[in-house]
């Protein structure tokens, strides 16, 4: 709700929905699906993926960054996005598959 307040007036709904759903998360996978079910966006043009919620994260990162001089409270916001860009996935379990292996894995360097 206080992001809502403080970010209404210089970011689209959309944006401000990227912004709490990456400070829940800090994935951006996560948040694309989120923003996709919220909504509804089906068709494969509209449809936020990784890239694009990276992208409007940025957007909304730099225009706090020009705006935070003159507003404590832009400051606080941007100082807490930038913590999230550096921290990516901190929230997230990460899973790869090449890293998916028992302990008894017997790894050679003959073909």
């Amino acid at each position: 709700e206080e992001i809502d307040q403080a970010l209404g007036n210089i970011f689209e709904p959309m944006e401000i929905e990227i912004v709490k759903c990456m400070m829940k998360t800090t994935c951006q996978s996560r948040t694309a699906q989120l923003i996709n079910e919220k909504f509804g966006l089906i068709d494969e043009k509209k449809r936020m993926t990784q890239v694009k919620v990276r992208h409007r994260f940025e957007k909304c990162l730099a225009k706090l960054s020009t705006l935070q001089n003159g507003c404590q409270e832009y400051a606080r916001f941007y100082n807490l996005l930038w913590i999230i860009k550096k921290n990516l996935y901190m929230l997230h379990e990460v899973k790869l598959p090449h890293f998916n292996r028992s302990a008894y894995a017997v790894f050679s360097l003959n073909s």
